[in-house]
C-alpha cells in the first residue's frame, strides 16, 4: 500500500497537486490521456485505484466514505471542478485558506462482485 491511500484512510487529507505554465503536461499527467487503442492512466485514476484496493482490504469496506473537491486556479480565478462553479473567491483567515461556496462531493465504497 501507498503513502497516498494509507494517508487518507488514516484521516489525513491529501492532495494532489498540479503546477506548472501552460503547456507543460498538467493535464496529461493528472487525468492521463487515450489515443490509437492505448489508454495511459493519469496520477488520479492511479491514486483512487490505490486507495479502492485499500478500502477492498480493510474489515468493513462498505462502511467508508470518500469526500473529495476538484479546483482550477487558473489566471487568478478558483474554479471547481466538481460543481462546475466559476469564479470562486480565496479568503485568508485564521484557519487558513477558504473557497467560498465550494463543493464537497461524497461517495461510497462499491463493492462489485465478490473475493
Amino acid at each position: 500500500m501507498g503513502f497516498f491511500p494509507q494517508s487518507a484512510l488514516n484521516g489525513v487529507g491529501a492532495v494532489i497537486l498540479a503546477y506548472g505554465q501552460t503547456g507543460s503536461g498538467k493535464t496529461f499527467v493528472s487525468c492521463g490521456a487515450s489515443g490509437e487503442g492505448q489508454r495511459t492512466a493519469g496520477v488520479i485514476a492511479l491514486a483512487v485505484q490505490d486507495l479502492m484496493q485499500s478500502i477492498a482490504q480493510e474489515n468493513d469496506p462498505l462502511s467508508t466514505k470518500i469526500y473529495y473537491s476538484m479546483y482550477e486556479v487558473y489566471m487568478e480565478g478558483v474554479n471547481d471542478l466538481v460543481s462546475k462553479k466559476e469564479g470562486l473567491h480565496l479568503f485568508d483567515t485564521a484557519d487558513g485558506l477558504v473557497i467560498q461556496g465550494k463543493v464537497v462531493g461524497q461517495t461510497q465504497y462499491i463493492k462489485i462482485g465478490s473475493k
